[in-house]
């Protein structure tokens, strides 16, 4: 088929979009691999317009993002392309048809104008670099359609797309597992195409947040350093990823106790995959020498055991500290252990650890914070959550539970801690009273709401009953 390097490579809006972005980001593959037949090898490289650094802010904010484009491309091409009255088979068929749609299009000075390759001979890279098509690919998770576009140009996975990211990390970032895997053995398999350290440590953290497990495990098995690694700004390691998630997986967005055991059962692997990860990273960490492991766990973001605690990871906890027991030792500025940070955000089973520490419960249990206050005292503080207090509805069920965490913690603490007082005088019991006196007065008024709306219904069903009764009581006097 003869390449044509006309009208099909030029902009179709004014992000800079060609016909091969569009038919990309909406995942037309039999179009897409008509049109990689009819382009140029260094037009497949064409990129969308950056955002002009001359633009005011309020322009720049008019513009889409680099990861939201593809959804206005898929729309764009929607259109363009699939007709909804159309079968599958007729769509194929009229390919061609959407093609020459297009070159009329793109004929229109007012609507297009000529797009410019970026050929690896070109010079220097713009600072801002606008994204191809083969970016909107890996974004899109179509492994299809980016193998038809790599057999045609290889050097497409190293071609940087908006604010420098690679076709890698923004399918990482979007969750596109299959993508990331096809990649990868890309830039394995060939020695000019390597990842640099930057750019395999954004990505490791990359897959770490969207919980792609099995990629990051394999690398940090090639490259056991990147445990120790930070992103370009020194403060988010892949150990610092994991510590910002509630579980590993994240599977409390099931709603539904059928959803929740089968998105479990889905995500058992997965599961595993995770904490082998967090096991392997934590070994390479700890192969230092002590120094060494508190710097890199003290970072500007925060210091990643009290991170964790906040979030309620408890597995990520457990596997650090069955390698490193002194951790249950770490206090933050406020002179708070993880099971402090636990009692505040109402994290009971990162708590519940504290019943496997032997003599060291001893020494977390007299543990005072900067304002003299023991472990009682921040049981009886709201939590620092809302939502950790709205997981029971109505506020009288809610001022329960509070009174049952209460009371869980006082079985822990020291007798004689019990009633200490704070620097500001004030016992755990007065700190309670205080901090929940909101929800006590709304617990009153839910329980006299709730019993006024018994009376009523209580009214209602006696005056059916009696109604109901009445004519076989008729009945009864009559005979």
């Amino acid at each position: 088929m003869a390449e044509c390097n006309g009208p099909l490579t030029a902009t179709l809006n004014e992000d800079g979009e060609t016909a091969l972005h569009i038919a990309t980001a909406a995942s037309q593959t039999h179009f897409v691999k008509m049109l990689v037949g009819k382009i140029s090898r260094e037009d497949l490289a064409i990129e969308t317009i950056p955002p002009d650094p001359t633009e005011t802010p309020n322009t720049n904010a008019a513009r889409a993002p680099p990861l939201v484009e593809p959804m206005a491309a898929a729309a764009t091409t929607s259109q363009i392309v699939a007709d909804p009255n159309m079968g599958t088979a007729q769509q194929e068929n009229d390919q061609a048809t959407a093609i020459v749609t297009i070159v009329r299009q793109v004929e229109d000075p007012i609507q297009a104008t000529p797009a410019v390759s970026q050929s690896e001979d070109q010079g220097q890279q713009p600072k801002e670099n606008g994204n191809t098509a083969f970016c909107y690919a890996a974004l899109s998770g179509n492994v299809k359609i980016a193998q038809i576009m790599m057999r045609k140009n290889d050097a497409l996975p190293t071609k940087r797309g908006r604010q420098n990211f690679l076709p890698i990390y923004m399918a990482a970032l979007a969750g596109q597992a299959e993508m990331v895997r096809e990649l990868y053995n890309h830039h394995q398999a060939n020695e000019k195409d390597k990842l640099e350290d930057d750019d395999l440590i954004s990505l490791l953290i990359a897959l770490v947040e969207s919980d792609i497990y099995d990629i990051a495990l394999k690398m940090i098995r090639e490259r056991p350093k990147l445990a120790t690694m930070k992103d370009k700004d020194g403060k988010t390691s892949a150990l610092h990823a994991f510590a910002e998630k509630p579980c590993i997986p994240s599977i409390q967005t099931s709603s539904g106790i059928w959803s929740y055991c089968i998105n479990f059962l889905l995500n058992k692997d997965k599961r595993k995959q995770g904490l082998d990860l967090v096991e392997k990273l934590w070994e390479e960490v700890i192969s230092y020498n002590d120094d060494e492991v508190s710097r890199f766990m003290n970072v500007p973001s925060g210091r990643l055991i009290f991170i964790a605690a906040e979030n309620g990871n408890v597995e990520f906890l457990a596997k650090l500290i069955c390698k490193y027991p002194d951790l249950v030792l770490k206090v933050d500025d406020n002179q708070h252990t993880i099971f402090h940070k636990a009692i505040l955000n109402r994290h009971e089973k990162i708590f519940m650890l504290i019943f496997e520490l032997g003599m060291m419960k001893t020494l977390i249990e007299i543990c005072e914070d900067k304002d003299g206050n023991n472990m009682l005292h921040l049981a009886g503080k709201m939590p620092q959550e809302e939502s950790r207090v709205n997981v029971v509805p109505g506020a009288a069920l809610q001022l329960q539970r509070e009174l049952q965490w209460f009371e869980v913690v006082k079985k822990v603490v020291r007798p004689g801690q019990i009633a200490a007082k704070n620097v500001d005088g004030k016992t755990p019991r007065d700190v309670f009273m205080k901090e929940h006196k909101e929800l006590r007065e709304a617990a009153e008024k839910w329980m006299i709401n709730t019993a006024n709306s018994c009376m009523l219904v209580a009214t209602l069903i006696a005056t059916v009953v009696f109604a109901a009764a009445l004519p076989y009581l008729e009945r009864m006097e009559y005979l």
